[in-house]
C-alpha cells in the first residue's frame, strides 16, 4: 500500500474529516498542501495544482504565512484552513491507494 496525505476537494469530504478527527479527539490534522517548492503559492502536494485555482478553503486571515509556515491543516474550532510552520506536531491525515503486484 502506498498513502499520501488527504488533501480535501469538497465541503462535505473537509467536514467528514473534521467530525472523523472530534470523534477520535483530534484537533488538527495535516492535509497535502504547502507552499514550500514556491513561498505564498499553496499547492497540493499529489499533483501540484494551485489551490487557488481548485477547491480551497482558508478561514479568514489565511494564509498569513509570511516566510516560516508552508503547511496547512485543518484545525478544529476554525472555520477553514490554517498554515503553520511544519514542524508543528499535528496528526498525518493519510489517504491510501492499494497496489496491485
Amino acid at each position: 500500500m502506498s498513502s499520501t496525505l488527504v488533501e480535501p476537494n469538497a465541503v462535505a469530504e473537509e467536514r467528514w474529516l473534521l467530525v472523523q478527527g472530534v470523534v477520535r479527539g483530534i484537533k488538527n490534522l495535516w492535509i497535502g498542501v504547502t507552499d514550500l517548492l514556491q513561498n505564498h503559492s499553496f499547492v497540493y502536494i499529489s499533483n501540484g495544482n494551485d489551490v487557488q485555482e481548485a477547491y480551497n478553503n482558508w478561514d479568514k486571515g489565511q494564509p498569513n504565512s509570511g516566510n516560516t509556515e508552508h503547511c496547512v491543516a485543518l484545525a478544529a474550532g476554525y472555520k477553514g484552513w490554517h498554515d503553520y510552520s511544519c514542524d508543528f506536531s499535528f496528526i498525518l491525515c493519510a489517504r491510501y491507494k492499494k497496489i496491485n503486484l
